[in-house]
């Protein structure tokens, strides 16, 4: 129910913001959370990364930021492991998206099961003409040049 009810608020937005209401492309990332002392032991663990004890949250976002797949899990498990669990998912629900753009943690294009998504290895990318570059706050596109 909760679900629905957000897709409906999205299609509205996207309605709004003059785009179609199913997305064609996302950004896939995940956040570690550092997990709070009264948080049962069960739901994080430790992430060798970030050197903290916490939980991780997975995210797809269309091209407007806005949730498409969201998914909760302890920190040891890998955001390529979890990546391939969220296109999964993603395939489900949003079947027109065929870009997904992630870091070089998630696995190659080869990786996944009809080559849903594009792996970006730098800090910025260009595509259909568009250059994003990654901020301190974000993702901002730059004027063309």
């Amino acid at each position: 129910m909760v679900a629905e009810f957000h897709d409906r608020l999205r299609d509205r937005v996207r309605e709004a913001a003059g785009r179609d209401r199913e997305p064609t492309a996302g950004v896939i990332d995940a956040q570690s959370v550092k997990a709070a002392a009264s948080v049962p032991t069960a739901s994080w663990d430790f992430d060798g990364g970030k050197k903290v004890n916490s939980r991780k949250r997975h995210i797809v976002v269309d091209t407007l930021g806005l949730l498409l797949t969201v998914l909760g899990t302890v920190a040891c498990i890998t955001d390529r492991d979890a990546g391939t669990t969220m296109l999964e998912r993603l395939r489900q629900r949003h079947w027109r998206i065929t870009p997904v753009w992630a870091d070089s943690v998630y696995p190659d294009r080869s990786a996944v099961p009809g080559k849903l998504w594009r792996v970006l290895f730098s800090k910025a990318i260009k595509d259909i003409g568009v250059l994003l570059k990654l901020d301190r706050i974000g993702w901002s596109a730059v004027a063309r040049s």
